[in-house]
């Protein structure tokens, strides 16, 4: 009778599951910020961008575009049209649930 360890394989398999529902996680709330953007221009809606870090275990949704944060918050001279911070704070469960999928597949 022989042992053979599949730790190795496991932990791999682990490690591919969590960048899988990082980038899975950046794509949906990435998604879900454009739907909800306004748009004027088009130009803010289509700069938003996500980037994985698995390094950290995390994924940022941002965008280049300058003026961003002002159409997010609003300004003193502006009303705040928030469409970022909603993507994420009203789509907790379905990010949870993402999550939960990506985190346990390959385990049959």
């Amino acid at each position: 009778m022989s042992y053979h360890s599949n730790l190795s394989k496991i932990v791999q398999q682990m490690k591919q599951n969590e960048k899988n529902a990082l980038e899975a996680v950046g794509l949906f709330v990435t998604s879900e910020t454009k739907i909800r953007a306004p748009v004027d221009t088009g130009r803010l809606r289509s700069s938003y961008r996500h980037r994985v870090n698995s390094g950290k275990k995390n994924v940022t949704i941002g965008t280049d575009v300058q003026y961003a944060i002002f159409v997010e918050k609003g300004t003193r001279h502006t009303r705040s049209q928030p469409h970022l911070t909603p993507a994420i704070e009203e789509n907790q469960a379905q990010i949870q649930k993402i999550i939960a999928t990506q985190l346990g597949r390959g385990w049959t």
